[in-house]
């Protein structure tokens, strides 16, 4: 039987409660890595909003720094027996499209990398805030993109096929 996880950034799930995911570690380990980024993305998602104080800055890079420990630590955890290779299993065709996918995860943990950067060395904060806002707004657009289309690959390739390919 095949495993579904939820939508990184859908509400949390009451685990316990759904029986058909085994007690695997590394599931258990990956669940909490979702579960850490949707709140991580609601905290930066908060903090763009407010004003550019010394204390949003610091918010801001403690925020990214656990983002940039989590990300690569769920990429590398689902990556574990070859990312999304429940999809390739069911579609092998799709080889491309999950390389696309994987090279985008790799791409945005590299930005937000680099918006790190900027905020802990661009001074004073306050004249800079609304641009690195603005570009971390972005940042988290195009990190929810990836989230859905990977949802949508998960689902697409597991859905009845009317007619020919999903």
């Amino acid at each position: 039987m095949k495993n579904f996880q939820r939508h990184p950034l859908a509400p949390a799930v009451n685990w316990t409660i759904l029986p058909s995911i085994p007690s695997d570690p590394s599931v258990e380990a990956i669940k909490r890595c979702y579960d850490l980024e949707y709140l991580l993305l609601g905290d930066l998602r908060q903090l763009v909003d407010e004003p550019p104080t010394a204390q949003t800055r610091f918010g801001m890079l403690v925020t990214l720094d656990r983002l940039l420990e989590n990300l690569p630590r769920r990429l590398e955890l689902t990556s574990e027996q070859g990312y999304m290779a429940e999809v390739l299993e069911e579609r092998p065709n799709w080889h491309d499209r999950i390389e696309n996918l994987l090279d985008a995860n790799r791409d945005c943990i590299s930005r937000l990398d680099e918006l790190r950067r900027r905020i802990a060395r661009e001074l004073p904060f306050a004249e800079t805030a609304r641009r690195v806002s603005q570009d971390l707004r972005e940042w988290m657009d195009s990190l929810e993109s990836i989230r859905e289309h990977e949802g949508q690959m998960l689902q697409n390739a597991f859905a009845l096929d009317i007619g020919g390919e999903a």
